[in-house]
Order: C-alpha cells, then structure tokens, then sequence
C-alpha cells in the first residue's frame, strides 16, 4: 500500500512542487536574492556570448540525441537520427513544460518503441542503459576535466582555453571517423558492448557533449559579464548533474541552489542565481520545438 501510495503521480507532482517551492524561498529569504536583479542582466547581456552559449547547449543536445541513437543501433536494425532527434526534442519538451525529466524519457522511449516496432520493455532496457552510461561516463568527464584544468592551471588563461580547444577538435574529429564504422556494430550480448571501439566512441561522445554543457555555462556567465575561470568548470560539471536527477522539475530550484554554493568562490551567489536560471531558460528554449512534435504525434 505504501509502494502505491509513493508511486501516485499527484503525489510525485506535490513533491516536486514542495521541493521547487523551498529551494526558491531559500534562495529569496537566505541567500537575499533580489528577482529584480535578473532583469537588470537581460538588459545587459552579450548577445555574442549568449549565442555561443546557445549553440554549446543545443551541440550537447544533438550529441544526447546521436548517442542513444548509438546504442538503439548496435541492437537493433539501422535507424535514422532524424526520429531520435524528434523522440528527443518531444521528451525534451515534457520534461520542461508538463510532468518532468523521467516522464519525458519515457515518452521518447515510447515514440521509438512504437516507430521501429520493438517491444517497449527492450526499448526501455536501452534507455536506462543509456542514461546510466551517460551519468557514469559524466562522472568520469569530470575526472576528466580536473585533471586537465589542474595540470593547464600553472599556465595563462589563453592557454588553458587553447588547450581546452585543442581537445575539443581532437574528440570532434576523433567521432567523425570512427562513427561510420561504429554503427555497423551489432550486438547479441551486453558484454559485447566491451568492443574497444564502440566504448571509445562512446565516451568520446558523452565526453563531448558533457564539455559543451559546461562551455554553455560559462560562455552564459561571460555573457552576464561574470566571467567564470575554466578553473570553475569542474563544479561548474558538478552542480549541473542536478538537471540529470528528477528532483524538481528539470533541475529548477536545485540548480541554483546548488550552483550558488559550489560556485561561491568565483562569484557572488546573485550572480550564480541568475546565471543558472538564464541556463535553464536555454535549455526550456531547445526543447520549443518539441511543441509542435508533441500535438502533432497527438492528432495521429
């Protein structure tokens, strides 16, 4: 009775709305955030940066989207990108403006099920799969990333950013070449997703996407002219796994929270507030198009 009672969806709904509800009076009564001073950086932002920061974002967002691609493919027959990034863009959509990420995930899980014709259960499987490799291969992104702004941090800025670009070209490049052949990997087993290949593509994948998330942070904190040191970008990483957990509603409430005390020593937590919730807008932002996906799949 209490397993059914836990797994009520107004009940998980009210519990989202609480937890939203309480990060944002804590932001507001504890941290003295002022609303208005959002505004006052809208006025001003850097459009260049704000767009920089919007192309990371959706970069990550097509890289999300061909990495799952990736794994549905080493299953089942050859697919196309183009309905993956539709079943993204519409769970995108549901887990920003209706029920929440999982919610979502289980919408473009269902979308896929039922265009390939394989049974939901296996598509599921693939699904979880996928986002458990993306958390763990995130987690090592950010090992990743300390390990390369602790070594680069004895030198300039400049250098580290040309460093920081270097690898960004070399895992670009890197997935350019090898995807082709990678595709062709079929599976009968999970283990045989060992192949040295497919795990080096994969990561290469996951960690590419994962730079841009942060890249889009802090191009979004220089476009607010606060501008983060690649330094930061390790919490930077670290507070945004929020958005992959559902506690609230895409992150909302916790992220700011979160990142307004890991970030504490590069910026003043007024500043992280609004950066953070700019992040969020951005992210809502991508997800638009999944409206039109959404009521479309609704009229059929």
């Amino acid at each position: 009775m209490l397993t059914i009672f836990a797994s009520h969806p107004l009940l998980k709904l009210f519990i989202k709305l609480s937890l939203l509800l309480f990060c944002l009076v804590f932001i507001k009564t504890k941290l003295s955030y002022e609303f208005s001073h959002f505004l006052e950086t809208i006025y001003r932002l850097n459009i260049g940066f704000l767009f920089l920061s919007l192309i990371s974002l959706m970069l990550s967002f097509l890289l999300g989207a061909y990495k799952w691609k990736m794994l549905f493919n080493t299953f089942h027959a050859k697919s196309q990108f183009s309905d993956f990034l539709s079943a993204c863009f519409k769970g995108a959509f549901i887990a920003n403006f209706m029920f929440g990420s999982i919610v979502g995930d289980g919408a473009r899980i269902y979308d896929i099920s039922k265009k390939y014709k394989v049974p939901y259960k296996r598509c599921l499987v693939i699904g979880i799969l996928d986002r458990l490799l993306t958390l763990f291969f995130y987690a090592i992104s950010i090992v990743f990333v300390f390990c390369v702004t602790y070594y680069s941090s004895v030198y300039s800025t400049n250098i580290q950013y040309i460093v920081f670009l270097g690898i960004l070209i070399t895992i670009s490049l890197f997935i350019y070449k090898k995807s082709h052949s990678i595709l062709k990997l079929r599976v009968k087993k999970y283990k045989d997703l060992m192949n040295i290949n497919f795990m080096a593509l994969y990561f290469s994948t996951a960690l590419l996407s994962t730079l841009l998330i942060g890249l889009s942070f802090i191009f979004l904190s220089n476009a607010a002219f606060v501008a983060l040191e690649l330094n930061s970008f390790t919490y930077v990483l670290t507070g945004l796994l929020s958005n992959f957990f559902p506690l609230s509603f895409s992150g909302w409430g916790v992220r700011e929270l979160t990142l307004s005390v890991i970030l504490k020593d590069y910026a003043s937590s007024d500043a992280i507030i609004t950066i953070s919730i700019l992040f969020g807008i951005l992210n809502a932002c991508i997800a638009l198009p999944g409206i039109l996906i959404y009521f479309k799949s609704r009229k059929v």
